[in-house]
């Protein structure tokens, strides 16, 4: 990283205005190489109007803020399965990446809607979508499961979620054919 040099008159309220300009300076430097860098050294010297100066070193940690939500990509799933899957079968990976920093940046997901039954289960960490119990199409010909994706900030009040539709269709069951599950991914 290049070398900068702030002078500031020392003209009136010294303290109060420096500290502010300082404040500015580094805050503008941070804003720019936030997702560049996640730590700083800044020297800084201070001289008089004669020959006298002193530096100081300033470490300075970036903290990410947690400003981006997880993204769900592809932005479209589909996948067949049997409708005579045995439990624990995958059936499709959803996938959401957050652009934020450390553990911003990860992300957990979960079923949160049209599941009452309990039928289906998913990775929290990996997002494998698999069958929980049997899958009956005369029970119920469809599911419409929402599916989170949430990252994990620190401060649980900070995490950001996502959610996407997963929506798959049963087709009848005969003695002749084996009958395929159709699920696809429908971002909300």
């Amino acid at each position: 990283m290049g070398q900068g040099q702030i002078r500031v008159p020392n003209k009136g309220r010294w303290a109060h205005d420096n500290v502010k300009l300082l404040h500015c300076y580094i805050e503008i430097i941070l804003t720019i190489l936030l997702l560049q860098v996640d730590h700083y050294v800044v020297t800084v010297k201070a001289q008089d109007g004669g020959s006298l100066s002193s530096t100081v070193d300033v470490y300075m940690n970036v903290i990410d803020i947690n400003d981006n939500a997880p993204v769900f990509d592809p932005s479209s799933y589909s996948n067949e399965v049997w409708e005579n899957a045995t439990i624990g079968t995958s059936i499709l990976m959803v996938s959401a990446t957050d652009i934020d920093y450390g553990v911003n940046s990860e992300v957990t997901y979960s079923i949160t809607g049209g599941d009452t039954e309990g039928k289906f289960s998913i990775g929290a960490m990996d997002g494998t979508i698999r069958t929980a119990k049997p899958l009956d199409r005369e029970q119920q010909a469809t599911y419409n499961l929402a599916i989170s994706a949430t990252d994990l900030a620190v401060k649980e009040v900070d995490r950001l979620t996502t959610s996407a539709m997963v929506r798959s269709s049963l087709h009848r069951n005969t003695q002749f054919s084996k009958t395929l599950i159709k699920i696809c991914y429908v971002p909300r």
